[in-house]
């Protein structure tokens, strides 16, 4: 039984942080179990160097314990910095700077800045991209261990070429979102969107001339159960999610002459991961997701705009295209637009995602980190039904190869995906038989 708790070492993050995190109080029995779970705890604050937890009657009878909580403060202050580069349109060469302050005057409350700048050789971007976060975090709402987050976010990225005029298309995000988070069970998290609001300008890059503008607000939850055995390498277990959102001019999406923006929208995954054999490093990695998105307005002028939609292509989803407006999918010519920018989903889509994968072990002692192999096949399909669009035997899918090194960040990848189904991508314009794909990280 516990007769007294006592804090040790902290002499700036104030007591109620830390009694707040642990699994028991005075006068209730003391498990091991809660004494390892209060750690990992205390640990996940991320405001501690060290946490050790004992009791101070340990190797005697006593059935009344006094148990001691000792903790090494880390510097609340935080600075990042990093830089990395991929094949994604040409060459992107992206970075990101960050700075945190993870426990504000003692109270667990935080404040995180971050900036991420990357720009792209291809003539047709040539900008300057850029994502600019200020976050704040309020760690312990409705007196329970619940995480609201309040983020601030302006984003500016390419959005496409007008054919008619050849000119690039950038589009301007500035959000406001308000976020609860809560770890239901140990390996179950919820993250509910309360609400989110994005007011999007598109522009011309050569003069900065507006386009277009519209709103999206949305609200909905995100569902995630996560039991890997490790995030970045991980060899079994599975990750699954159910993301849910919905948009209505009653939240302050668009409801004008231009555009009425009303749906609803559903993604899911899950990804597994096994040993293809119990003493093997060789392991077999599998990812199915699938969505759907429907446009709840009834009015002539409504749809779902093109940033919403459901695409696929690229590294993420099918590795041997690229993220081109021509091997996207479905692309331009498909949609009947000279831009993405220019479509609106007027009815209801889904799509369907396969990836699978078998890594294995090639030399352990490389010098960077341990270097290994992979031999993949990616599928998918995006289904739209939208009068006057017709996609003609939707799925499309590749296979390819790849070498990944283990850093600490995560392992860094070099593939070449060959498409199993290489076609036109507009009448007498042929797709690329392959792509590379270079990047850190894995689904």
């Amino acid at each position: 039984t516990v007769r007294n708790i006592t804090l040790k070492g902290n002499t700036f993050t104030k007591d109620y942080v830390i009694r707040r995190e642990l699994t028991f109080k005075e006068n209730e029995i003391l498990t091991p179990e809660m004494l390892n779970e209060s750690v990992t705890r205390l640990q996940s604050l991320g405001f501690f160097n060290r946490v050790q937890i004992r009791t101070l009657e340990e190797g005697t009878n006593l059935a009344d314990r006094t148990v001691e909580v000792e903790v090494t403060e880390a510097d609340p202050g935080l600075f990042t910095i990093g830089a990395g580069v991929n094949n994604e349109r040409d060459l992107t060469f992206r970075g990101y700077l960050g700075l945190a302050y993870r426990n504000l005057g003692g109270t667990g409350r935080g404040i995180v800045f971050r900036v991420d700048p990357k720009y792209s050789t291809d003539p047709n971007i040539a900008y300057l991209e850029n994502r600019i976060t200020l976050s704040y975090i309020e760690p312990f709402i409705f007196n329970n261990r619940n995480v609201g987050r309040i983020n601030l976010i302006r984003d500016q990225s390419y959005f496409g070429i007008e054919k008619d005029t050849s000119r690039t298309i950038m589009l301007e995000t500035n959000s406001i979102g308000f976020i609860l988070e809560k770890e239901v069970l140990k390996n179950l998290k919820v993250t509910y969107t309360a609400y989110n609001f994005a007011n999007q300008r598109e522009f011309y890059r050569d003069n900065k001339d507006a386009r277009k503008t519209l709103n999206i607000a949305k609200t909905g939850p995100l569902f995630e159960f996560d039991n890997r055995n490790d995030v970045f390498f991980p060899s079994k277990g599975a990750y699954s999610f159910l993301n849910l959102e919905y948009s209505d001019p009653l939240l302050g999406s668009s409801a004008n002459n231009n555009i009425t923006i009303q749906f609803a929208k559903a993604n899911a995954g899950y990804t597994w991961y096994q040993k293809l054999s119990k003493n093997s490093d060789w392991v077999w990695a599998s990812s199915v997701r699938g969505g759907y998105l429907k446009n709840l307005s009834r009015k002539d002028n409504s749809g779902v705009p093109g940033q919403e939609d459901f695409f696929l292509g690229g590294r993420t989803t099918i590795r041997g295209f690229d993220a081109s407006e021509q091997e996207r999918i479905p692309n331009n010519y498909d949609l009947n637009v000279s831009s993405i920018a220019d479509f609106k989903m007027t009815t209801h889509s889904e799509y369907a995602l396969l990836k699978t994968e078998v890594r294995f072990p090639l030399w352990k002692n490389f010098p960077v980190g341990p270097l290994g192999g992979v031999v993949f096949y990616d599928g998918g399909a995006v289904f739209l039904h939208q009068t006057g669009i017709y996609l003609k035997d939707p799925y499309r899918d590749a296979a390819g190869v790849g070498l990944r090194v283990a850093t600490p960040v995560g392992p860094l990848n070099l593939e070449v995906g060959w498409k199993l189904d290489r076609r036109e991508y507009a009448p007498g314009k042929k797709e690329s038989p392959f792509a590379f794909h270079f990047s850190i990280g894995t689904f």
